[in-house]
């Protein structure tokens, strides 16, 4: 028995030295492991299910806005929840040159992770929109880069302004609490940055 960690079954007999820590304790419950480690993609599944879902609320706050909700990428691994979105994206599943919404990394979003959990921004295209980004940037009164820098949002190379609506650890205890967090960010994204995409985006 290991003292330090009695549920550890050790290492015993020539070459037991070579067993750390990390190793006896992977073996001791190598099962229980892999069956968890098995369990990531059914349950990133139900989280993006759930995800989805914020479309009807999302889509009652961007009338009350005076926008209107719009879905790209449904089928692909970034989906786009966009409340205001460029004309030259209506033609298909894509997402347009500019919106603002909510996007996830189908693949490695944990709700609670900093890194990974949803963005809410204004997502301007690549690097060939360029002119758009600095008209949206300089958009405003105050401009939107103050807006940005002043309300503290993050910035890259595809989102001028975003930020990440992180849930508590346990955030699916309270489906309806994060819901709640998730459309303050959205609101106060519209407010911080509406000036600036009613500049910026021409809509009917």
């Amino acid at each position: 028995m290991n003292e330090a960690n009695p549920d550890l079954v050790e290492a015993r007999g020539q070459g037991a030295e070579l067993f750390d820590a990390p190793s006896l304790f992977y073996l001791t419950h190598r099962r229980s492991i892999e069956t968890w480690h098995s369990l990531r993609r059914p349950t990133r599944k139900v989280v993006d299910r759930y995800l989805m879902t914020l479309a009807e609320p999302l889509e009652q706050l961007a009338l009350e806005l005076g926008g209107r909700l719009e879905i790209f990428n449904e089928d692909a691994r970034y989906p786009v929840l966009a409340l205001f979105a460029n004309a030259d994206g209506r033609a298909g599943p894509k997402p347009p040159s500019m919106l603002a919404g909510v996007e996830w990394d189908r693949n490695q979003v944990r709700v609670d992770d900093p890194a990974t959990a949803p963005i809410v921004g204004v997502r301007i295209g690549s690097k060939h929109h360029e002119e758009l980004r600095q008209r949206f940037l300089d958009a405003g009164d105050p401009p939107a880069r103050h807006v940005r820098d002043r309300e503290g949002y993050q910035r890259s190379s595809w989102w001028p302004a975003f930020t990440r609506c992180v849930g508590p650890e346990t955030w699916w205890s309270d489906l309806d609490g994060y819901r709640d967090m998730l459309m303050t960010a959205v609101r106060k994204l519209i407010d911080d940055f509406k000036p600036a995409l009613d500049e910026t985006l021409p809509r009917p």
